[in-house]
């Protein structure tokens, strides 16, 4: 299980959902009041699923980064996988 921190505030988890401007963490709602949303991932973690993010920075693993990506996406050190 993985650290995620949301606007500054960090969780232990493994699956992070976001959807309509609701932050949940292992089925707990966790929604920061700030509606701008970035979120940064320490170590691994099973599944992120988010419609409105404004940054996603991930040290560690994603099983599964869901939603569709409109900008850019770069990695250091890993893999990037495109399911169709």
């Amino acid at each position: 299980m993985g650290s995620i921190t949301i606007n500054g505030k960090t969780y232990v988890g493994g699956n992070v959902l976001i959807k309509d401007n609701k932050v949940f963490i292992d089925g707990k709602d966790q929604t920061p009041d700030d509606k701008i949303i970035t979120i940064t991932v320490q170590g691994d973690i099973n599944d992120l699923s988010a419609d409105i993010v404004k940054e996603i920075h991930v040290q560690g693993s994603v099983g599964n980064l869901a939603g569709l990506i409109n900008g850019s996406v770069k990695t250091i050190s890993g893999d990037i996988k495109h399911r169709k």
